[in-house]
């Protein structure tokens, strides 16, 4: 196994082109996702508040559905188990994976960046990334494997010293430090003095909906098709994960003959929903035709969460839900908060529909996960010129202030379909639903050029981010760049397939160090007539933690990075701060050209920002 591990790091090297220095010399990612907090004995913040207003009129034998998070098993001594078996770790792959976008940016600079050149390039390293799907195959099963042995020791050993019968429990997470289950007034209080219990809140059970509708090729309009038909980056061998309340029909004109596994039974019923998200995804015109598509079905938003996970034990890299919960108006719902521990620790992206409900109504429930993409949709008016572009008005865009900015990502949702196929939509249908698909198509076919790519969820978003273009219907939703001390909340806008592929070739995989508090990249080269510096930075939240000593801790679970742009002077040009997001964007466009020479991209901690080690991905663009 570590023979082939060298092999990797061999193909990836025939790509040099140039000795290039690493683009920064930070310490390695933290293995371990969750850092050790300082303990405290109190444990009257555990209770929700929703749950202490349930507490007050429940009787004493009363049943109540409440959600449970510990602390969290050793990530640090997984990854070590991991090695072990395998000769892999993450953290090796994402050095491997930046110093490979070193030498082929180097490279695009010698040969320039045409559309041949570049097909060539991807015709000529097929095999050696081939063979990096297969050894980032090998680490995420290994890691999910040994993930599931893990929690499920530890969450029915917790429910078997608590006395909780099984008939009592809902869910036991197999990938999480979290329960579902029925307790008594006087079991929750009981569990609530327990040292390794974090949170306990109630679980109010919602209505699932499918995303959509009020569908054009809509690829060409974020230039799908570039990547697609001139790169020919079909999505070949990646694993898309999809949740809907049904799943799509194998024998659609359009699905036929993929590759497609459903893991509930097709359903009687129609179910043109889940055919036309699946179609946007690996459809014969789709986004990523020759990707494998794993679809499982649920109506029962319980079985959300099983439905979900049973897609990670099919080493699934990215999921798409264009499903949700309609009026989320509640702080951090259970399902973004599993998913945002899922996302870093089992290395899947979450792709998840806004909702429809109008621009003033809330994001739908799911969708609020800071490590997760949450998609709104775009209308194209018919055209294929993004200047055309504007935000489809049902597109649900209001989170809590305590919540993060959501969605950040736009992509078209109106759609025009061939007549008769799909039997209960109208030709021309729209829907976030729709949106979202065609995000996880694109991450599919990122995924194809750089496998290494899909087990780092930060690196995706940023790529994504970094890639997208304005909407210029409605500016005052996107990023803010100042040097002032107040910068609105931002979102990224439309995303675009051909930029977000380039862009990949300008990355920063760090870790700000545990007491540091700010690092800065290695110069970055900007040539004369530059129209902008766009720069995307994100890091993630958690919802729990490793303590061996069972304690509750003070650590917060979202710390507060910025970023900031200088210029070859040492001025800041530029600054991108925000109190309640992951993720940061600087869109640096003056009213003149911007002067050519190194630039730097430093991150820094914010005020009262936590000073546990905090890994991030950076990601910039310089052409359009």
């Amino acid at each position: 196994m570590k023979r082939r591990v060298l092999i990797l790091i061999i193909a990836l090297a025939v790509l040099l082109s140039a000795n290039i220095a690493p683009l920064a010399a930070t310490p390695d990612p933290d293995p371990n996702p969750n850092p050790n907090p300082n303990p405290t004995p109190d444990t009257a913040a555990k209770i929700g508040e929703r749950l202490k207003n349930v507490l007050e009129s429940t009787p004493e034998d009363g049943l109540i559905p409440v959600f449970i998070w510990t602390t969290d098993i050793d990530h640090t001594d997984i990854a070590r188990r991991v090695k072990e078996n395998t000769g892999l770790s993450f953290e090796e792959m994402w050095q491997a994976m930046s110093l490979g976008a070193e030498m082929e940016r180097a490279a695009e600079i010698i040969r320039g960046a045409e559309s041949e050149d570049l097909k060539e390039w991807l015709e000529r390293t097929e095999d050696a990334r081939a063979l990096e799907m297969e050894q980032t195959d090998i680490l995420i099963a290994e890691t999910r494997a040994l993930s599931r042995e893990a929690y499920n020791a530890l969450n029915w050993d917790f429910l078997d010293e608590n006395g909780i019968k099984s008939d009592r429990v809902v869910f036991s997470s197999q990938y999480a430090p979290m329960m579902i289950l029925n307790a008594t007034p006087t079991e929750i209080e009981a569990i609530q003095s327990k040292k390794e219990v974090l949170s306990i809140d109630y679980y109010e059970e919602p209505e699932l909906k499918d995303e959509n509708l009020t569908i054009i090729n809509s690829s060409v309009v974020f230039e799908g098709n570039y990547t697609r038909d001139v790169l020919g980056l079909t999505g070949f061998n990646v694993r898309i994960g999809m949740v809907e309340t049904l799943v799509p029909n194998v024998n659609h004109p359009e699905l036929l003959g993929k590759s497609i596994t459903t893991l509930t039974p097709v359903p009687p019923v129609l179910a043109d929903h889940a055919n036309l998200v699946a179609c946007i995804m690996v459809g014969t015109n789709g986004m990523a035709p020759d990707a494998r598509l794993y679809a499982i079905g649920t109506s029962n938003p319980y079985n959300r969460f099983t439905a979900t996970e049973a897609l990670l034990a099919y080493n699934v890299r990215v999921i798409n839900a264009s499903i949700g919960t309609p009026d989320h108006n509640y702080s951090d719902d259970v399902y973004s908060q599993w998913i945002d521990h899922l996302s870093p620790t089992q290395a899947v992206t979450f792709v998840a529909s806004a909702g429809n409900d109008g621009i003033n109504q809330y994001v739908t429930g799911g969708g609020h996960a800071y490590n997760g993409i949450t998609v709104g949709a775009v209308n194209t008016n018919s055209t294929t010129s993004i200047t055309n572009d504007t935000i489809w008005n049902n597109t649900s865009m209001v989170t809590l202030p305590s919540d993060a900015v959501k969605p950040e990502l736009f992509a078209p949702g109106t759609i025009t379909t061939p007549s008769g196929i799909y039997d209960n939509l109208s030709n021309t249908v729209s829907g976030t639903s729709f949106a979202a698909p065609f995000v996880t198509g694109l991450v599919a076919q990122l995924i194809q050029a750089s496998p290494t790519l899909g087990t780092n969820s930060r690196l995706v978003k940023a790529l994504l981010l970094a890639g997208a273009h304005d909407i210029n219907s409605r500016t005052e939703y996107q990023h803010s760049t100042s040097l002032g001390p107040t910068v609105s909340a931002h979102r990224a806008g439309s995303v675009n397939a051909r930029l977000s592929y380039f862009a990949r070739n300008n990355i920063w995989v760090g870790t700000l160090a545990t007491g540091v508090s700010v690092i800065t990249s290695a110069n970055i080269s900007v040539p004369s007539g530059a129209p902008f510096i766009r720069v995307a930075l994100v890091w993630d939240k958690r919802n729990t933690y490793f303590n061996p000593n069972g304690s509750p801790g003070t650590q917060p679970v979202l710390t507060n990075l910025d970023l900031r742009l200088i210029n070859s002077a040492g001025q800041v040009v530029a600054v991108s701060q925000s109190t309640r997001n992951g993720l940061e964007l600087i869109h640096f466009s003056p009213s003149t050209a911007i002067p050519a020479g190194n630039y730097k991209i430093e991150v820094r901690r914010g005020p009262n920002a936590a000073t546990a080690a905090e890994p991030f991905a950076v990601v910039w663009r310089i052409t359009n």
